[in-house]
């Protein structure tokens, strides 16, 4: 490949990445009446899939404090998506488990991706082999360490 080529796929990369960064940043409604941003229906995600969960394991699962997830569980419970239980071992465990309303909007969050795959394997990739799309896959896992990388040399 040229070094113009690499330029021009590195170009594509960072416009489709923008273009995704400013969809993820809009808050949605899930069925429930009110919007909620990713955070929020990420944190309900791990909930739903892992009752009982601890608020310490959610934040070390979503990679954020666990001060900065005790502020997210708090409007969440205030919402009425997720319960939060003080462990009788333990005062300082608590413990998370989702609601109705937060399993609604766990499903129609599973549903609202299973539409975005299924339009993006039909209108992106119908033409590509299962190998093709893993081995994109694997490209885009590399440039995410790439960028890790990047990140950590600025940080320096």
């Amino acid at each position: 490949m040229s070094i113009e080529a690499g330029i021009e796929l590195s170009w594509a990369f960072e416009r489709a990445f923008h273009k995704y960064a400013a969809y993820e940043s809009q808050p949605r409604d899930f069925g429930i009446g009110f919007p909620l941003t990713q955070n929020e229906i990420h944190a309900i995600v791990v909930v739903c899939e892992n009752e009982g969960i601890s608020l310490g394991e959610l934040a070390r699962q979503r990679g954020v404090t666990k001060g900065a997830m005790s502020q997210l569980v708090t409007r969440l419970v205030k919402k009425g998506l997720v319960e939060k239980e003080i462990a009788e071992h333990s005062a300082s465990y608590v413990s998370l488990t989702s609601t109705k309303l937060g399993r609604k909007a766990y499903e129609n969050h599973a549903n609202a991706h299973k539409t975005m795959g299924k339009t993006i394997e039909q209108e992106l990739f119908s033409d590509m082999s299962e190998e093709e799309m893993l081995r994109i896959a694997q490209k885009f896992n590399q440039f995410a360490e790439l960028v890790d990388a990047e990140m950590k040399e600025v940080a320096l």
